[in-house]
């Protein structure tokens, strides 16, 4: 049940974005379109922040002065809520990049002042590293793809209107396995159905939010990483990346294996790389994600609307 519109007050969400310079706006509006575009009885207001400690381009540095404001500020405006994003941090040890002490410090606040706080992959795995000293597990191989998934608790606030079943993609070379979230009072709400954590929360469904996966990424946010990991290989800085998993149709995979034969052929004898297919593969991607997404992020946001 939603808000009463005769009393509901707007949500102030505060969006601490600290994803790469080549994904920030994407992040940005995907994370936007989840909160503000999300039926909800209340009108929802963001403020975005960004956190000392990340390298930045002059180009993306301009923009971050423009439309985000320091994270003092943000905090200062006592939000309702705390969205935190993931970065790449490659190491399973994240408390030595330059950005934990500051996320650490945005935690503290969001514990001390009651606010809820939801995180995005690195961001979850900091949290919790920070919270317990737990260190994440690096996998055997990249989790990357579209991956299907099972609730784990059905009566939690967070899996209210989710279908038993639902697709969720990720992106991950580290995990954290399911006793460490429950060892620091989360319950697992959701897992893939071979059972690696998606999301763990507090019983609340508001306080703590945490997330492994990306269900705010967009349909064609995989192939655009694919695509860049794909000039990463043509620059000789991996080697030649895997293709995510459950994602394309078998019209799309046929035009990614004639591109892989001819960029791996070109790649070996130090020839450019042939022009990626996005747009011919854009039109054959089909989204499985999105409905799910939006129930699990209206269950948090009525409990934290019902919080402020």
């Amino acid at each position: 049940m939603g808000l009463s519109t005769s009393t509901a007050t707007p949500v102030r969400v505060g969006l601490v974005n600290l994803m790469p310079d080549a994904a920030l706006r994407a992040t940005e509006r995907q994370f936007l379109r989840l909160v503000q575009g999300t039926p909800l009885d209340c009108r929802v207001d963001v403020l975005r922040a960004t956190l000392p400690g990340l390298d930045r381009g002059p180009a993306v540095a301009d923009a971050l002065a423009s439309r985000y404001v320091p994270i003092d500020r943000l905090l200062d405006a006592d939000p309702d809520a705390l969205i935190v994003t993931g970065t790449n941090v490659a190491a399973a040890d994240v408390s030595a990049h330059p950005v934990f002490p500051e996320m650490a410090r945005v935690f503290d606040w969001a514990e001390t002042q009651q606010v809820p706080l939801l995180t995005s992959c690195l961001a979850s795995h900091a949290w919790l590293q920070h919270r317990r000293g737990t260190v994440r597990t690096t996998l055997p191989d990249k989790r990357w793809g579209v991956y299907a998934h099972r609730v784990t608790r059905r009566a939690h606030p967070l899996a209210q209107g989710l279908p038993f079943t639902f697709d969720a993609p990720h992106s991950r070379h580290n995990t954290v396995h399911h006793r460490e979230w429950e060892a620091a009072g989360l319950e697992v709400v959701a897992t893939t159905t071979d059972g690696e954590v998606h999301a763990a929360a507090s019983a609340d469904g508001a306080r703590v939010v945490c997330l492994q996966g990306h269900p705010e990424y967009d349909t064609a946010s995989l192939l655009k990483e694919y695509a860049r990991e794909w000039q990463r290989a043509g620059a000789g800085d991996r080697d030649v990346p895997p293709v995510p998993r459950g994602y394309l149709s078998p019209e799309a995979q046929a035009l990614l294996a004639a591109f892989r034969w001819q960029a791996t052929r070109a790649r070996d004898c130090g020839s450019p790389l042939p022009p990626f297919p996005e747009e011919a593969i854009v039109p054959l991607l089909r989204n499985t994600w999105r409905e799910p997404a939006r129930v699990f992020f209206r269950n948090w946001l009525e409990r934290v609307a019902r919080r402020a």
